[in-house]
């Protein structure tokens, strides 16, 4: 009888240790996972900062660089209309209708010339803000497509890896169980 009672006792105590040990594994797998997953969650959001920064970065240099071709244009505009009224004055001088002919004519090719050089301008600075703007685009669609395949990859592997130790905490508490008399 004392034998059975002893028994008891030891099957009991194994039972609880087993417990334990079990609760113990699982509280260390789950506080893993979340300090992975809040590892995961930072490093998408660094990520994050980082392209907006980069973004916001090439919106100013688009902006500067526009400011200043209209800046340009402006200080050009007000040359050609001081050269016009300049040579307006000096034909009203010379009274020649031979010189003001050829003058306006050249004054007009030139005025075509800037005027087509302006719009060169503007077409090459149009194109160059979208092709950096689809490059932006498409840099972001990568990373973000990325972040996500490597968030899934890693919560696979967390899964992968809890299952394994449950599968470890089942055959070990069989064994246990198997081994009592």
């Amino acid at each position: 009888m004392l034998i059975i009672i002893i028994l008891i006792i030891i099957i009991i105590i194994i039972i609880i240790i087993i417990i334990i040990i079990t609760i113990i594994i699982i509280i260390i797998i789950i506080i893993i996972i979340i300090i992975i997953i809040i590892i995961i969650i930072i490093i998408i959001i660094i990520i994050i900062i980082i392209i907006i920064i980069i973004i916001i970065i090439i919106i100013i240099i688009i902006i500067i660089i526009i400011i200043i071709i209209i800046i340009i244009i402006i200080i050009i505009i007000i040359i050609i209309i001081i050269i016009i009224i300049i040579i307006i004055i000096i034909i009203i001088i010379i009274n020649n209708i031979i010189i003001i002919i050829t003058i306006i004519t050249i004054i007009i090719i030139i005025i075509i010339i800037i005027i087509i050089i302006i719009i060169i301008i503007i077409i090459i600075i149009i194109i160059y803000i979208i092709i950096i703007v689809i490059i932006v685009i498409f840099a972001i669609i990568v990373t973000i497509i990325t972040i996500v395949i490597i968030v899934i990859l890693l919560l696979l592997l967390l899964l992968l890896l809890l299952l394994l130790i449950i599968i470890i905490i089942i055959i070990i508490n069989n064994n246990a169980f198997e081994s009592l008399p």
